[in-house]
Protein backbone atom coordinates (compact mmCIF):
# COMPACT_ATOMS: atom_id res chain seq x y z
CA UNK A 1 0.00 0.00 0.00
CA UNK A 2 2.73 2.41 0.76
CA UNK A 3 4.34 1.73 -2.93
CA UNK A 4 0.47 2.29 -4.27
CA UNK A 5 0.26 5.52 -2.60
CA UNK A 6 3.62 6.59 -4.16
CA UNK A 7 2.51 6.17 -7.90
CA UNK A 8 0.37 9.54 -9.45
CA UNK A 9 -1.66 7.14 -11.59
CA UNK A 10 -3.61 4.09 -10.56
CA UNK A 11 -4.49 1.88 -13.73
CA UNK A 12 -5.67 -1.83 -13.99
CA UNK A 13 -2.18 -3.31 -14.01
CA UNK A 14 -1.24 -1.44 -10.86
CA UNK A 15 -4.52 -1.77 -8.86
CA UNK A 16 -3.93 -5.93 -9.73
CA UNK A 17 -0.35 -5.62 -8.87
CA UNK A 18 -1.28 -4.33 -5.39
CA UNK A 19 -3.81 -7.54 -4.36
CA UNK A 20 -1.06 -9.88 -5.45
CA UNK A 21 -1.99 -10.42 -9.25
CA UNK A 22 -3.53 -14.20 -10.16
CA UNK A 23 -1.07 -15.52 -7.48
CA UNK A 24 -2.67 -13.73 -4.09
CA UNK A 25 -5.82 -14.32 -5.87
CA UNK A 26 -5.68 -17.77 -6.08
CA UNK A 27 -3.93 -18.08 -2.30
CA UNK A 28 -6.18 -16.13 -0.84
CA UNK A 29 -9.48 -18.13 -1.96
CA UNK A 30 -9.10 -21.07 -3.41
CA UNK A 31 -8.30 -22.49 0.50
CA UNK A 32 -11.90 -21.47 1.06
CA UNK A 33 -13.47 -22.71 -2.05
CA UNK A 34 -11.94 -25.88 -1.40
CA UNK A 35 -12.91 -26.14 2.41
CA UNK A 36 -16.89 -25.69 1.54
CA UNK A 37 -16.63 -28.33 -1.62
CA UNK A 38 -15.04 -30.92 0.58
CA UNK A 39 -17.24 -29.96 3.56
CA UNK A 40 -20.72 -30.07 1.43
CA UNK A 41 -19.40 -33.31 -0.22
CA UNK A 42 -18.45 -35.53 2.36
CA UNK A 43 -19.91 -33.69 6.10
CA UNK A 44 -16.51 -34.21 7.58
CA UNK A 45 -14.65 -31.92 9.51
CA UNK A 46 -11.81 -33.36 9.24
CA UNK A 47 -11.31 -33.79 5.23
CA UNK A 48 -12.13 -30.52 4.63
CA UNK A 49 -9.69 -28.66 7.21
CA UNK A 50 -6.78 -31.35 6.14
CA UNK A 51 -7.45 -30.15 2.67
CA UNK A 52 -7.47 -26.35 2.87
CA UNK A 53 -4.69 -26.21 4.82
CA UNK A 54 -2.57 -28.42 2.78
CA UNK A 55 -3.32 -26.00 -0.21
CA UNK A 56 -2.24 -23.03 2.02
CA UNK A 57 0.98 -25.24 3.60
CA UNK A 58 1.87 -25.92 -0.41
CA UNK A 59 1.48 -22.07 -1.31
CA UNK A 60 4.17 -21.03 1.53
CA UNK A 61 6.69 -24.35 0.71
CA UNK A 62 6.13 -22.77 -3.14
CA UNK A 63 7.30 -19.37 -2.02
CA UNK A 64 10.04 -20.60 -0.13
CA UNK A 65 11.84 -22.37 -2.85
CA UNK A 66 11.10 -19.75 -5.33
CA UNK A 67 12.63 -17.25 -2.25
CA UNK A 68 9.45 -14.97 -2.58
CA UNK A 69 8.15 -12.99 0.31
CA UNK A 70 5.55 -14.77 2.29
CA UNK A 71 4.08 -11.92 3.92
CA UNK A 72 0.61 -12.97 2.19
CA UNK A 73 0.91 -17.03 2.37
CA UNK A 74 2.11 -16.77 5.99
CA UNK A 75 -1.11 -14.71 6.88
CA UNK A 76 -3.58 -16.96 5.34
CA UNK A 77 -1.37 -19.75 6.93
CA UNK A 78 -2.38 -18.81 10.35
CA UNK A 79 -5.78 -17.56 9.37
CA UNK A 80 -6.70 -21.13 7.84
CA UNK A 81 -4.85 -22.69 11.18
CA UNK A 82 -6.83 -20.90 13.50
CA UNK A 83 -9.99 -21.85 12.29
CA UNK A 84 -9.08 -25.24 11.61
CA UNK A 85 -7.96 -25.94 15.13
CA UNK A 86 -11.15 -24.41 16.05
CA UNK A 87 -13.14 -26.71 13.53
CA UNK A 88 -11.36 -30.12 14.52
CA UNK A 89 -11.52 -29.30 18.16
CA UNK A 90 -15.02 -28.57 18.25
CA UNK A 91 -16.00 -31.21 15.50
CA UNK A 92 -18.37 -28.10 13.75
CA UNK A 93 -17.11 -26.64 10.58
CA UNK A 94 -18.87 -23.50 11.31
CA UNK A 95 -15.97 -22.75 14.00
CA UNK A 96 -14.24 -22.46 11.25
CA UNK A 97 -15.16 -19.12 10.08
CA UNK A 98 -15.39 -17.75 14.06
CA UNK A 99 -11.88 -15.73 13.92
CA UNK A 100 -12.75 -14.02 10.88
CA UNK A 101 -15.72 -12.44 12.23
CA UNK A 102 -13.80 -12.04 15.14
CA UNK A 103 -10.82 -10.02 13.45
CA UNK A 104 -13.77 -8.30 11.81
CA UNK A 105 -15.10 -7.02 15.01
CA UNK A 106 -11.78 -6.13 16.27
CA UNK A 107 -11.35 -4.45 13.48
CA UNK A 108 -14.09 -2.10 13.39
CA UNK A 109 -13.42 -1.14 17.14
CA UNK A 110 -10.04 -0.40 16.59
CA UNK A 111 -10.63 1.88 13.55
CA UNK A 112 -13.93 3.58 14.82
CA UNK A 113 -11.97 3.94 17.98
CA UNK A 114 -9.31 6.48 16.33
CA UNK A 115 -11.77 8.09 14.83
CA UNK A 116 -13.25 9.22 18.31
CA UNK A 117 -10.26 10.22 19.42
CA UNK A 118 -9.53 12.22 16.32
CA UNK A 119 -6.10 10.19 15.60
CA UNK A 120 -7.47 7.90 12.49
CA UNK A 121 -5.17 5.08 11.85
CA UNK A 122 -4.99 5.71 8.35
CA UNK A 123 -3.58 9.34 9.21
CA UNK A 124 -1.11 7.41 11.97
CA UNK A 125 0.39 4.37 9.68
CA UNK A 126 0.59 7.18 6.74
CA UNK A 127 3.20 9.48 9.27
CA UNK A 128 4.35 6.52 10.46
CA UNK A 129 5.24 5.32 7.02
CA UNK A 130 6.64 8.87 6.47
CA UNK A 131 9.22 8.80 9.58
CA UNK A 132 7.19 11.68 11.27
CA UNK A 133 3.99 10.90 13.34
CA UNK A 134 3.46 14.35 14.07
CA UNK A 135 2.13 14.66 10.25
CA UNK A 136 -1.12 12.73 11.41
CA UNK A 137 -2.38 16.00 12.87
CA UNK A 138 -1.65 17.88 9.49
CA UNK A 139 -4.93 19.26 8.60
CA UNK A 140 -5.27 17.49 5.22
CA UNK A 141 -3.92 14.03 6.29
CA UNK A 142 -6.26 14.47 9.18
CA UNK A 143 -9.20 15.24 7.09
CA UNK A 144 -8.29 12.15 4.62
CA UNK A 145 -6.78 9.81 6.60
CA UNK A 146 -10.49 10.46 8.50
CA UNK A 147 -12.36 9.53 5.28
CA UNK A 148 -10.01 6.43 4.60
CA UNK A 149 -10.41 5.09 8.16
CA UNK A 150 -13.99 5.32 7.96
CA UNK A 151 -14.22 3.32 4.22
CA UNK A 152 -11.97 0.52 6.39
CA UNK A 153 -14.16 0.40 8.96
CA UNK A 154 -17.70 0.56 7.10
CA UNK A 155 -16.12 -2.51 5.54
CA UNK A 156 -15.10 -4.42 8.91
CA UNK A 157 -18.87 -3.57 9.95
CA UNK A 158 -20.24 -4.89 6.39
CA UNK A 159 -18.20 -8.22 6.84
CA UNK A 160 -19.72 -8.50 10.45
CA UNK A 161 -23.50 -7.30 9.41
CA UNK A 162 -23.57 -10.33 6.86
CA UNK A 163 -21.27 -13.14 8.66
CA UNK A 164 -22.46 -12.97 11.81
CA UNK A 165 -25.84 -13.72 11.58
CA UNK A 166 -25.15 -16.65 9.04
CA UNK A 167 -23.11 -17.91 11.62
CA UNK A 168 -25.24 -17.93 14.36
CA UNK A 169 -27.79 -19.54 12.03
CA UNK A 170 -25.31 -22.15 11.08
CA UNK A 171 -24.27 -23.29 14.37
CA UNK A 172 -27.89 -25.20 14.72
CA UNK A 173 -26.78 -27.35 11.43
CA UNK A 174 -23.36 -27.02 11.16
CA UNK A 175 -24.07 -26.09 6.98
CA UNK A 176 -21.51 -23.60 5.93
CA UNK A 177 -22.08 -23.23 2.07
CA UNK A 178 -23.98 -19.56 2.54
CA UNK A 179 -21.35 -18.54 5.31
CA UNK A 180 -18.06 -19.65 3.82
CA UNK A 181 -19.83 -17.73 0.32
CA UNK A 182 -20.74 -14.94 1.88
CA UNK A 183 -16.82 -14.96 3.00
CA UNK A 184 -15.62 -14.96 -0.18
CA UNK A 185 -17.60 -12.54 -1.94
CA UNK A 186 -16.79 -10.01 0.77
CA UNK A 187 -13.42 -11.13 0.89
CA UNK A 188 -11.03 -9.92 -2.26
CA UNK A 189 -13.46 -7.75 -3.81
CA UNK A 190 -13.91 -5.44 -0.71
CA UNK A 191 -10.33 -5.30 -0.07
CA UNK A 192 -9.76 -3.77 -4.00
CA UNK A 193 -12.50 -1.15 -3.31
CA UNK A 194 -10.91 -0.15 0.10
CA UNK A 195 -7.41 -0.02 -1.50
CA UNK A 196 -8.86 1.94 -4.72
CA UNK A 197 -10.95 4.93 -2.50
CA UNK A 198 -7.94 5.07 -0.15
CA UNK A 199 -5.48 5.77 -3.24
CA UNK A 200 -8.44 8.11 -4.41
CA UNK A 201 -8.07 9.89 -1.16
CA UNK A 202 -4.60 10.05 0.38
CA UNK A 203 -3.19 10.61 -3.35
CA UNK A 204 -3.65 14.33 -3.63
CA UNK A 205 -2.51 14.63 0.50
CA UNK A 206 1.03 12.81 -0.31
CA UNK A 207 1.49 15.01 -3.50
CA UNK A 208 1.12 17.95 -1.36
CA UNK A 209 3.81 16.17 1.53
CA UNK A 210 5.71 15.90 -1.02
CA UNK A 211 5.86 19.22 -2.39
CA UNK A 212 6.71 20.77 1.29
CA UNK A 213 9.63 18.38 1.57
CA UNK A 214 10.78 19.42 -1.41
CA UNK A 215 10.72 23.04 -0.81
CA UNK A 216 14.43 24.82 0.23
CA UNK A 217 14.48 26.20 3.97
CA UNK A 218 13.98 29.98 4.33
CA UNK A 219 16.26 30.93 6.80
CA UNK A 220 19.05 28.75 5.09
CA UNK A 221 18.71 31.21 1.99
CA UNK A 222 17.80 34.94 4.06
CA UNK A 223 21.89 35.54 3.74
CA UNK A 224 22.00 35.58 -0.07
CA UNK A 225 21.07 38.29 -1.72
CA UNK A 226 21.54 40.46 -5.22
CA UNK A 227 23.42 43.36 -5.34
CA UNK A 228 22.41 46.65 -7.16
CA UNK A 229 24.07 45.63 -10.35
CA UNK A 230 22.99 41.94 -10.30
CA UNK A 231 26.47 40.50 -8.37
CA UNK A 232 25.34 37.86 -5.29
CA UNK A 233 25.95 38.64 -1.72
CA UNK A 234 27.63 36.16 0.25
CA UNK A 235 26.94 34.73 3.83
CA UNK A 236 28.32 38.04 5.76
CA UNK A 237 26.63 40.42 3.46
CA UNK A 238 29.63 41.34 0.99
CA UNK A 239 28.69 42.78 -2.78
CA UNK A 240 30.77 41.25 -5.26
CA UNK A 241 32.92 44.49 -7.03
CA UNK A 242 31.85 44.87 -10.74
CA UNK A 243 34.32 44.32 -13.13
CA UNK A 244 35.24 47.44 -13.85
CA UNK A 245 36.39 48.47 -10.77
CA UNK A 246 38.35 44.95 -10.61
CA UNK A 247 40.04 45.89 -13.41
CA UNK A 248 40.69 49.30 -12.94
CA UNK A 249 42.58 48.10 -9.49
CA UNK A 250 44.39 45.57 -11.40
CA UNK A 251 46.17 47.86 -13.86
CA UNK A 252 46.64 50.56 -11.12
CA UNK A 253 44.47 52.80 -12.50
CA UNK A 254 43.70 56.01 -9.89
CA UNK A 255 40.46 56.62 -8.98
CA UNK A 256 39.88 59.38 -11.15
CA UNK A 257 41.45 57.86 -14.58
CA UNK A 258 37.77 58.26 -16.62
CA UNK A 259 37.63 61.85 -15.58
CA UNK A 260 41.45 62.63 -16.99
CA UNK A 261 40.97 60.82 -20.09
CA UNK A 262 37.86 62.65 -20.82
CA UNK A 263 38.58 66.20 -20.04
CA UNK A 264 42.55 65.84 -21.47
CA UNK A 265 45.42 67.48 -19.48
CA UNK A 266 44.86 70.70 -17.18
CA UNK A 267 46.91 73.96 -18.35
Amino acid sequence: MRELLEKDTLDARTMWAALGGVRGLVESTLPGVVFIIVQTATRQVVWSTVASLALVAGFTLARLIARQPLAQAMSGLVGVLLGAVLALVTGRAVQNYLPGIVINAVSALVLLGSLVVRWPLVSVLVAVFRGDVTLARHRLLLRAGALATGVWALISVARLAVQLPLYLHSLTDDEVTALGTAKLLMGLPLLALGVLLTWLLLRPVIAVLDAAEGEPDVESTTDVGTAPDGSRAGAAGRQTPSRGAVTGRREGCPDDADDVNVRGPQK
